[in-house]
């Protein structure tokens, strides 16, 4: 970040210091790609980003500037200040701003908000709905508001949250029942198909969904990897921010005197437990959904023995699943993983744990004849199948020693109050669900949807009803008798310039993965751009920066063995440009730059 924008003030100091209006050029004040230009493009990577080695206040004043010299605000001072004086200037920056979250906190004077705002193709209408407020023993303020909604493709709605002053209208709350230790054996929370039932003394949950039939007893654990310290080794290699190199297993022993707290509401069940000073978890249910969602704190990593340690969680079910289980490959294509083995060579095991440790951007799951075990995860993590039956996932890390991997020093990350400094809190989401063999895809593409791209809150404070009166408060960008095939996602959308906009849809679905969804599919661009006129339909190469027929004219033909017996993989077909369908095959991501007609006149939908 610091290194993008010391590059952008640079660029306007020396235009600045000349003093001579410049000249519009397209490549000097456009995102787009120019023909007939040799197109670079400047990406910084750096290791001092906001966070690692100062804070987001250092960056911006500039303070601390021992560590690394940045600050932000004079860069934005002079930024403005050269915009304004040539109106050919163009300030581009890149987006990197992503919340991995699918329901939103937000904390207003002494409350905190949260809503739920699960998909919904249908458009939403200005109606009344029901609410209740929830109590959060874990944090302050202790209070949210949780309602359903439902919002519009490619739209809005607006939601007015105000107190009542009608006689007898009263809020609907949860109910909490809080069990001390040793007072009961076991209890169960459920929301619809899906019921648990908990065993306060063993720990364990007994899972079942009425609508699938499955059952299975599933337990959740906690345990930590201390780093390896290998500064006496002949060939020395410490445990560090790169290298995973355990030294043993020590597992976390939950704190049975600590009472566990349920709260019941109409929309959510809540199981709130303490597992030890420095572990928190929630577990959730959600009306409507058919999946367990758990919510951990984590932090901070105790390091007063001196022993760095690396946090995971194992769910462990008895299934028999033969050392195999699936991780995702950049959230797409999810590869087949045995434990203690490669495909291509004969593997020597030296570390059991590391070697079987895979990254995991979407989501991991496992099976046996019968069922499927799958886990989302809302953050890139690591994780494994380390038994039969269970699936592990790295939360936390803090490291004591540097693993000589150019980054010198220790991932020993603290937050450091009044010369008081203490290791990093982090809080996360982990989804899983059990579904009979062969079922579990949907859930993971369609949910998995719904964790990495969430809908976008905003928020507004309104004086009476002059917001309701004078905004729009529900609108959708498509056709409203369309929705868009079930398989497929919109992965940009974009207006580049002149009226062109870069689209780019994915198929979901692998080809075998799901019997219904595995399959061709196609999205209609006339419905998705009901009020616009398309010009003109170009297929790019995936990065959009050339096009897909004069990257395919300089492909390299490789000779590989027994090809004529090589399969070659299904496309989709070239757009018409009459009907303007694109077809997508499983698995493929298609780019096209759309050139729109000129803008109709017509109102806006968002003011100033």
């Amino acid at each position: 970040m610091a290194g993008t924008l010391w590059l952008c003030f640079g660029a306007i100091l020396l235009s600045v210091v000349f003093g001579a209006e410049s000249k519009f050029m397209v490549y000097n004040t456009s995102q787009s790609v120019v023909p007939g230009k040799l197109n670079v493009h400047l990406v910084a990577h750096t290791h001092d980003d906001v966070g690692w080695l100062k804070t987001v206040d250092q960056y911006y004043v500039g303070s601390n500037n021992s560590i690394q010299g940045a600050c932000v605000q004079n860069v934005l001072d002079s930024m403005v200040t050269a915009l304004l004086a040539d109106s050919n200037r163009k300030f581009i920056y890149v987006e990197q701003v992503r919340c991995f979250f699918f329901v939103l906190v937000l904390q207003i004077n002494s409350m905190s908000l949260m809503t739920l705002v699960p998909f919904s193709n249908r458009c939403g209408t200005q109606n009344f709905v029901k609410a209740y407020l929830g109590n959060n023993p874990s944090v302050t303020p202790k209070f949210w508001l949780a309602f359903p909604v439902s919002v519009p493709p490619f739209g809005f709605s607006t939601y007015i949250i105000s107190t009542s002053r009608r006689a007898g209208v009263n809020s609907i709350k949860s109910s909490i029942h809080t069990f001390p230790s040793g007072d009961i054996s076991t209890f169960q929370v459920g929301n619809g198909n899906l019921q648990l039932k908990f065993s306060a003394d063993q720990g364990k949950i007994v899972y079942g969904n009425s609508k699938s039939l499955v059952d299975e007893l599933v337990d959740q654990s906690y345990s930590y990897y201390p780093g390896y310290d290998g500064r006496r080794d002949k060939a020395p290699q410490n445990a560090g921010a790169y290298i995973f190199r355990p030294n043993g297993t020590f597992p976390i022993v939950p704190n049975k005197q600590v009472p566990v707290t349920v709260i019941r509401g109409p929309l959510i069940k809540e199981v709130h437990q303490q597992i030890n000073p420095w572990i928190y978890q929630v577990t959730r249910l959600q009306k409507g959904r058919e999946h367990v969602e758990v919510e951990f704190t984590v932090g901070p990593i105790p390091i007063d023995d001196g022993v760095g340690k690396e946090v995971a969680t194992q769910i462990t079910t008895s299934m028999k699943t033969n050392k195999t289980f699936y991780t995702d490959s950049n959230g797409r294509d999810f590869i087949k993983r045995i434990r203690d083995y490669r495909a291509d060579w004969n593997l020597e095991v030296n570390q059991p744990v590391a070697g079987n440790y895979y990254p995991i951007n979407l989501g991991i799951y496992t099976q046996d004849d019968k069922k499927e075990f799958s886990v989302l995860v809302d953050r890139a993590v690591g994780g494994s199948s380390l038994v039969d039956g269970q699936l592990e996932l790295m939360l936390h890390r803090r490291l004591l020693l540097d693993d000589s991997r150019g980054v010198e020093e220790a991932l020993n990350e603290t937050v450091c109050i009044h010369n008081e400094c203490r290791g990093l809190i982090i809080q996360g989401r982990l989804y899983y669900r059990i579904d009979p063999l062969g079922e579990g895809a949907k859930w993971r593409r369609s949910f998995g949807q719904e964790v990495f791209s969430p809908l976008l809150l905003a928020f507004a404070e309104q004086d009476g009803d002059n917001w309701a009166n004078s905004h729009k408060l529900t609108f959708s960008g498509i056709d409203s008798s369309y929705s868009l095939p079930k398989n497929v996602a919109v992965i940009t959308l974009q207006e580049i310039h002149d009226r062109n906009v870069l689209l780019r849809l994915a198929h979901l679905y692998e080809t075998g993965e799901e019997k219904e969804y595995s399959v061709i599919t196609r999205v209609e661009l006339k419905k998705l751009f009901p009020e616009e006129e398309i010009k003109r339909v170009t297929e790019m190469n995936l990065s959009a920066n050339q096009k897909r027929t004069d990257m395919e004219k300089k492909r390299m033909v490789w000779k590989v063995e027994n090809g004529s017996d090589e399969v070659k993989a299904k496309r989709g077909e070239a757009v018409d440009p009459k009907k303007l369908v694109v077809e997508l095959s499983p698995m493929e991501i298609r780019t096209f730059i759309i050139e729109l007609g000129e803008k109709l006149n017509r109102k806006l939908v968002f003011d100033a």
